[in-house]
């Protein structure tokens, strides 16, 4: 794989966002400074997605909030399956 592809930051995506189709669950974590912008890039550009930021956690939000990640993942994954995302 070209090095060079290495260096494209998610902003270099937005077309090919655009055109992803299935329900898609973006996770921050509002301490986590350096995702926090590239989060509301994807929500803007991934027409089937939903956007959740964790309060006072950083980037280990699996981690840092293991009960609050699997309620989400699970409510997420729910809501796909019943067809209701």
């Amino acid at each position: 794989m070209n090095g060079a592809c290495w260096t494209l930051t998610i902003y270099a995506w937005e077309k090919q966002l655009e055109l992803i189709r299935i329900p898609a669950l973006i996770l921050c974590g509002d301490e986590d400074e350096a995702c926090v912008k590239p989060s509301l890039f994807m929500k803007r550009h991934i027409p089937e997605s939903g956007l959740a930021f964790f309060p006072k956690s950083g980037h280990g939000i699996n981690l840092e909030e293991p009960d609050l990640y699997n309620r989400f993942c699970f409510d997420f994954l729910t809501a796909v399956e019943q067809g209701k995302w």
